[in-house]
Parts: C-alpha cells; sequence; structure tokens
C-alpha cells in the first residue's frame, strides 16, 4: 500500500510527543538548545539601586564605566555635589484497534503533538522582570554652622540582575544616572553589560542532530549565534504637593541590544547610547512635620530575550499545520492500520 506522506508527519508527531512527554533528557535530543541558552533553573532577579555613598564612605561601584560613558567630570560633579550644592534641586523633577478507539487515541495524540510544539515555540522567547520601591532619591546634609540645608542626588546607578542555580550572574545590565548642572533632569545610559546565560532557548545542533531521523534540527538552527534583548525600565515618582494632594509620574525609557552566543560577554559603556533625560523625582510636602520629603518612586524593569532564528515560526506553524490536519491525520493512520 501506498502510504501518505502525512503519515510519516504523523509517526514524527508522536516521536515528537514521546520525547517532550518522556523528561528533559529526550526533550532536549529531540529540541537541542544552544550551550547556556535556556537557563531557568533557581531563577532570580533583582534590582540594585547603587547609592552615592555607602554610610560614609564614598562608592566606587563601576566608577571606571561611569567616567568613560559620562566623562570625568560628571563624576567629579557627584562629589562636589556632597560639598557644594547651595540650592534644592528635586522640585522639577500505534496497534490495531477499534476504528474508533484508533481514531481517538491518534487524535489525543495530535492535538498533544500540537501543544508541545506550540510549548517548544514559546520557549524561544522568555521574559521576566522585577519591581522594587525605593524611597531618599535625594540626600539630605545640614551644615553645622550654618543649618543650612542641601539637597543632593542619592544614587547614581541601578542594575537589573539574573541570577540562576548555575550561574551567580546570568545577566546584567547596570545603568548609569548623570544629574544636570541643575539638578532638575538626569542623563541614563548603560554602564556594563554581562551575559552568561541565556533564559530563551536559542536552537542548536548536537552530534545527533546528523542522523536522518533529526532532519528537522537545521531548520530550527539560529545561524547567527545570536540572541536578541529589550531592556524596558519604567519609573513612577509619588509624591504630595502642598495641598496634601497626591500625585504620580511616569518616566520611562527602553533600550534593544543583541549579543553573540559566546559566553561569557562582557561589554562596557563608551557613552554613544544615551537614552536621553527623565525628570528628577520631586520630593514631597509635609505639612505635619514641615520637612520635604526626599523622593520616593518605584522602578519596574523588564527584560525580553528573544531567539532571532526562525525556529519560533517554524515550531509555531507546525502546531498549525497540525490542528488544521487533524482529521486528515486521524483517518490516514486508521486506515492504514486497518
Amino acid at each position: 500500500m501506498k502510504k501518505n506522506p502525512v503519515v510519516y508527519f504523523a509517526m514524527l508527531t508522536f516521536c515528537l510527543t514521546i520525547g517532550c512527554q518522556t523528561g528533559s533528557f529526550l526533550h532536549n535530543v529531540t529540541f537541542p538548545a544552544y550551550e547556556g541558552t535556556y537557563d531557568i533553573d533557581g531563577e532570580q532577579v533583582e534590582i540594585n539601586m547603587i547609592k552615592v555613598f555607602d554610610g560614609d564612605n564614598r562608592n566606587t561601584a563601576y566608577e571606571s564605566e561611569y567616567k568613560t560613558v559620562f566623562g570625568e567630570s560628571s563624576w567629579k560633579e557627584l562629589v562636589k555635589t556632597f560639598h557644594e550644592y547651595e540650592k534644592e534641586a528635586g522640585a522639577a523633577a500505534v496497534e490495531a484497534l477499534g476504528a474508533a478507539a484508533a481514531a481517538a487515541l491518534v487524535g489525543l495524540a495530535v492535538d498533544y503533538g500540537k501543544k508541545k510544539l506550540e510549548e517548544e515555540a514559546s520557549l524561544h522567547v522568555a521574559q521576566y522582570e522585577k519591581r522594587l520601591a525605593v524611597d531618599e532619591f535625594w540626600r539630605k546634609e545640614e551644615e553645622t554652622a550654618t543649618r543650612k540645608i542641601k539637597y543632593f542626588p542619592n544614587y547614581y546607578a541601578f542594575e537589573i540582575v539574573r541570577k540562576t542555580t548555575a550561574n551567580e550572574v546570568s545577566y546584567r545590565k547596570v545603568f548609569g544616572l548623570a544629574p544636570s548642572k541643575d539638578r532638575s533632569v538626569f542623563l541614563v545610559a548603560p554602564l556594563k553589560t554581562e551575559l552568561n546565560s541565556t533564559k530563551a532557548k536559542v536552537s542548536g545542533l548536537r552530534l545527533w542532530s546528523a542522523i536522518p531521523i533529526f532532519w528537522w534540527h537545521p531548520l530550527l538552527l539560529n545561524y547567527e549565534d545570536e540572541i536578541e534583548i529589550d531592556i524596558d525600565v519604567d519609573i513612577d515618582a509619588i509624591w504630595v504637593d502642598k495641598n496634601q494632594k497626591p500625585h504620580m509620574d511616569k518616566r520611562t525609557f527602553s533600550t534593544k541590544e543583541k549579543h553573540k552566543l559566546t559566553f561569557p560577554v562582557e561589554k562596557t559603556g563608551d557613552g554613544s547610547n544615551k537614552f536621553g533625560w527623565f525628570h528628577a523625582i520631586q520630593r514631597s510636602s509635609n505639612q505635619m512635620t514641615g520637612d520635604p520629603g526626599l523622593g520616593t518612586f518605584w522602578i519596574n524593569v523588564r527584560v525580553t530575550e528573544r531567539d532571532p532564528s526562525n525556529a519560533k515560526k517554524r515550531l509555531e506553524q507546525a502546531a498549525e499545520f497540525l490542528g488544521e490536519q487533524k482529521e486528515t491525520i486521524v483517518n490516514t493512520i486508521v486506515k492504514t492500520g486497518s
């Protein structure tokens, strides 16, 4: 009997189903990943705000990167701010069975295969985010002799860090904050990037990919050996005016980057990729104490990783094909087995 090609596709569906169902080992044999990608076990995501001063000590984390991106004068301005800032700066801020039973069994297998193909496609785009409530955007100092109060920026950088069981730092992105001369706005620019693994799965080849049964591996391959990463940052300032009316102001910026999957990846900013300015965080009025607030805000960082190859598209097309051809596949296999 001459068999319809759809039979072979259905048999492949069973193979894929078994591979996805049995466990991670067979899943990785069926759909191999590029080394260092799909690193998801023990994931932790955090945002760290980096202060100008750590207690009484000057913070020097990412000092060289900050100077490279914003210049020596901006770094000195942060220190100068502590000593010389003279005005407030925060306001602006299948087996033969009965035909019916066989059809039902094959139909369930096709449904399951379709679901697993869709799940596999979803692995090629991964997202993670973290939201952090932060107080004291500004730092206050009172001169002993004059009792004059000065305000200066409390933070000069922040970072988003993803950790996994396999990597203490899977991904780290550090952004610098450089105040304008009047401290009413801040310039944002990347200072440093570290990438040791990805959450998104990127299709790769293994030795067994040369076996004919795994003919689809090259079709899913990321030939550029790259990962695309989008970062979206939202900063929501929360403040109270002199009439004690609450306000919330949003500041947003985003960036896109692409990295070769040659781990580890480590890059420092060169000052050419500044995102622009955002308003300083306003200080609240406090009629009960008479003291203005120091600036309260939420910061949310969302990271999206993408496999730029056709893997996701082709897996989705395969899943769609199974859905559309389910009846044909069921009928063909049942007739072949009878």
